[in-house]
């Protein structure tokens, strides 16, 4: 709702006028979209990131399947806590 009002104020001989105009609409207005901006470029920031890091996870998923291929490194102590990892993610990630 847009109001206007101008009021002439006396002060002694000179005049002085004031014009008041309510802006509060068109100001939240513009909060909203600030904000609805701000959050579609929050899900644009964090899609990016996570498809980073599925491409990183992926990549490590087939590392991690071409050492388990090596004769000599079946079982070791280092492929063990690499297998459990990959495996958990593997099993619970829901993208294929």
């Amino acid at each position: 709702m847009n109001q206007k009002s101008v009021a002439p104020l006396r002060s002694g001989g000179n005049r002085l006028a004031a014009i008041i105009v309510d802006l509060s609409e068109k100001l939240t207005n513009r909060e909203d979209m600030s904000l609805e901006y701000l959050l579609k470029n929050a899900r644009i920031l964090m899609s990016a990131v996570s498809h980073e890091v599925r491409n990183m996870a992926g990549a490590a998923l087939v590392f991690h399947e071409n050492l388990s291929r090596v004769e000599a490194l079946r079982g070791t102590r280092i492929l063990r806590p690499l297998a459990h990892s990959f495996m958990a993610w593997k099993s619970c990630r829901r993208w294929s």
